[in-house]
Formats: C-alpha cells, structure tokens, sequence
C-alpha cells in the first residue's frame, strides 16, 4: 500500500511540471519558427508604439495570437496586448 502511495505521488509531482512546460516549449517553438512573420504586425493595428518582445501563442494557416509586452518604468507600467490576426 505504501507503495502505492509513493508511486502515485511521484507521478504527480512529474506530472504537474511536465503539463506547466509542453505549453510553454510550444509556445517558444512556435515564436522561433513564425517570429519573423509577425514581428511588425503590432503596427499594422495602430495601437502600440513600440514593443520590447512577443511571443505567438497559437498559430495556424489562417489565424494567429500574438502575445506582445511593452517594458515600462516599472513593473505596474507594463503593457500586455494580445492581439489576434485573421487572414482574409
């Protein structure tokens, strides 16, 4: 029985992080391989100035969310702007 316990335990410890990182590793893969493609779109909006990073939180033939953060002063001056690019 204790076993048990410890196994169902250790699977879970393993578990959680590995569910926290597959979104993240995606995340990455995906700004890596179509970064360039949407490096300038925050422009094409009007909305933001400038930007200091992006990530691309998902990504297909015919949409794409694009995460863009704008670094400010300090921590409360950050902007964060989800945008979301349809292609018609």
């Amino acid at each position: 029985m204790k076993k048990r316990i410890v196994t169902i335990l250790l699977i879970l410890f393993c578990g959680i992080p590995f569910v926290w990182l597959v979104p993240l590793i995606r995340c990455e893969v995906l700004t890596t391989l179509n970064g360039d493609e949407f490096r300038e779109g925050y422009q094409a909006t009007n909305m933001l100035d400038r930007v200091d990073y992006f990530k691309i939180l998902n990504y297909s033939s015919s949409r794409a969310r694009i995460y863009y953060v704008t670094k400010g002063e300090s921590y409360e001056d950050n902007c964060i702007n989800i945008i979301r690019f349809v292609k018609k």
